[in-house]
């Protein structure tokens, strides 16, 4: 119904938003897009949707908390302030003096620091608490000497005050003992909400000790079920009185008037007693959820993390992370498939082989994309034999395809080469498209480093390669492909071959809506300018390819032709240190595949800074390594420089 008015009602978009909020997409609408794909659109129909809001009439979007924000949406917010269209639109955001947002400095952003709380304000703030309309200076100084300008710090005084009796108020006056409030103010806010909190009968600590394990904000209902109450309205209402719980609007939640009070009743609570809690919350929220249990993961992964219950807790953060790479999010998915492994680790027994398999296709997806090639020979290397087990399955041929593409790009190519002749068999067995291309684009990209085929064998092989990807949805290896036998025609010296490629590619991405496949085809069509000796077109497709990447990983594409191409176009301190900043990040992830495509360059700057002898030395040292590592056509390349 919202898309509706705004102009952007459609299928895709529908499923876009459905995604976004976790609830299951079941027309189809997201067939062909991955996570990053996902990503992209959903972010473009966020910014169309605000736009198209704001042709209807001026918007205020408030963001509270800033400092709290998420990756993804603190990227959604950064688009926001970048947009060169001008909208009737006041973005308007609170955050703590700590974080500071990348876009702090746009010319459009205007910064209002929150000073301290002035004398007169505080005096204003005392006396609202107290019921007052004058406040004594010795009370009033003693109070916002203790708060330092700090609202809550100074609300808080006053009700730990009224709390123990230390001041009193009767018929309108106020009667206080001045030295009984300076031994009794606490140092500090935590020290203040703690000593509130003790202060506290049973029954209401029990209370809002429960609540603060749900969370900041907490559902009435949900409260009700942990504690065994029925109707608690009345409780929340007194919680309410003494500024310790509000409500959320006309939500129905509740939340803790500020996240220091949530914290320090969380903190009060046994270990035991704790966890206890954690287990009924994620039991009542997991039954309430129904077949929308994607729709909570997140929750349901915090909670059942801190039980016993490790099997839970496995499948929600597996769950969680993946949720998170299918709308780009990397910080989040990171972290949740980081807590997941950790369990799998701890207690290999908390997931079945098929969990596992779910869980390892996404996790290497985003090591992949960002760069860590170290970490997917880890822990796929570690969990082969579990997801072998799975015999026929398809996914054992993906993870292979991933595990295989790691080693390659780590320069183990021998390794590399033997996994693919166990994994061949494999996929033969499956038998679908999907499983072909995987293993038939893998298969080339080997071939090209090692084990070269006969021009017979490649060409027959890239025809049923391009057959079997063009036969799938799957964005990812429909690109892929191409890119492998492009790189493949480019080791053949079969330039024209690997141009048609390379533009296949960009139509390719043109087609799907996919920037990087597009970038793909321009960092190709940058290496085929650089072996032509044209490079001013090399930088210009490098440039482009830049423009054009998404993830760390197409990024280092386009930086590394781009730091080739400006060396030998003799902007060589530029390029050698485009080239070294890139290996360096690179090597750090285990990505030792880009040493073989920069090494040979990197001489040939030092012989033209005039350090012949270095430049000699760093090319021996490249044909040494590539010899040890099997990459024979590279050798030859890296040779060619002694000419």
């Amino acid at each position: 119904m919202g898309l509706t008015p705004l102009g952007l009602r459609s299928s895709r978009n529908l499923g876009l938003l459905l995604h976004l909020l976790g609830v299951q997409v079941t027309d189809g609408a997201l067939v062909g897009l991955d996570g990053v794909l996902i990503g992209l659109r959903t972010r473009e129909l966020l910014l169309d949707l605000l736009e198209a809001r704001c042709r209807l009439s001026p918007v205020l979007l408030i963001v509270e908390d800033l400092h709290w924000i998420d990756g993804a949406s603190a990227e959604f917010l950064g688009k926001i302030a970048d947009s060169e269209t001008k909208l009737p639109l006041l973005l308007v955001t609170t955050r703590r003096p700590e974080y500071s947002p990348p876009w702090l400095a746009r010319p459009v952003v205007t910064s209002l620091p929150l000073e301290p709380l002035p004398l007169g304000d505080i005096r204003s703030l005392v006396g609202a608490r107290l019921g007052l309309t004058t406040v004594p200076r010795l009370l009033e100084s003693q109070i916002a000497e203790k708060a330092d300008g700090n609202p809550l710090f100074a609300e808080e005084l006053v009700s730990f005050l009224n709390e123990r009796g230390t001041v009193r108020t009767a018929t309108g006056e106020l009667d206080f003992d001045a030295a009984a409030v300076a031994t009794a103010l606490p140092a500090s806010v935590q020290s203040l909400l703690t000593a509130r909190v003790d202060r506290l009968s049973r029954n209401e600590r029990v209370l809002l000790q429960a609540a603060s394990v749900i969370g900041r904000r907490f559902d009435e209902e949900l409260l009700a079920v942990v504690v065994g109450e029925i109707d608690l309205k009345a409780r929340l209402t007194a919680m309410q009185a003494i500024g310790l719980v509000r409500p959320e609007g006309k939500s129905g939640e509740f939340a803790f008037k500020h996240a220091l009070v949530r914290d320090a009743l969380y903190e009060s609570l046994l270990t035991d007693s704790r966890n206890a809690l954690h287990l009924m919350i994620a039991e009542e929220i997991e039954r309430r959820s129904g077949n929308r249990l994607s729709e909570v993961a997140e929750i349901l992964a915090h909670h059942y993390s801190r039980t016993t219950r490790s099997e839970k807790a496995f499948v929600y953060l597996s769950v969680a992370g993946t949720k998170s790479l299918g709308v780009y999010s990397l910080d989040e998915a990171r972290t949740h498939f980081a807590a997941a492994l950790a369990l799998l680790d701890d207690n290999p027994d908390c997931a079945s082989d098929g969990q596992i398999a779910e869980f390892l296709l996404s996790y290497a997806s985003l090591l992949h994309m960002n760069l860590q090639i170290s970490a997917v020979i880890d822990v796929l290397g570690r969990y082969l034999s579990r997801i072998d087990r799975l015999g026929g399955d398809p996914r054992v041929v993906f993870i292979r395809h991933h595990y295989i593409l790691a080693l390659l790009w780590n320069t183990r190519y021998r390794e590399a080469a033997a996994v693919l002749q166990e994994t061949s068999p494999i996929a033969d067995r499956v038998g679908d498209s999907r499983s072909r291309a995987y293993l038939l684009a893998i298969e080339i990209h080997v071939s090209s480093v090692v084990g070269a085929k006969s021009l017979y064998q490649f060409e027959k092989l890239k025809k049923e390669a391009i057959k079997a990807a063009s036969e799938t949805t799957d964005a990812y290896i429909q690109s892929w492909t191409r890119w492998a036998i492009g790189w493949e025609e480019f080791h053949r010296g079969r330039i024209a071959n690997a141009r048609v490629s390379a533009h296949e590619l960009i139509q390719v991405g043109q087609r799907l809506g996919d920037p990087r496949s597009t970038g793909q085809g321009l960092a190709l069509l940058t290496w085929i300018a650089l072996m032509s000796d044209s490079y001013e077109e090399a930088r210009e497709y490098s440039e482009q390819s830049l423009a054009v990447a998404i993830t760390p990983l197409d990024r280092s594409y386009a930086f590394s032709g781009m730091g080739n191409a400006l060396v030998l176009l003799r902007r060589i301190d530029d390029g050698l240190k485009i080239i070294e900043d890139n290996n360096r990040h690179n090597v750090d992830g285990g990505l030792r595949y880009v040493l073989a495509g920069s090494e040979g360059v990197m001489a040939v700057g030092r012989v033209l800074q005039g350090n012949i002898g270095e430049g000699i030395h760093l090319l021996e040292e490249a044909i040494s390594r590539r010899e040890q590592e099997g990459y024979r056509v590279c050798r030859r390349l890296v040779s060619a420089f002694f000419v």
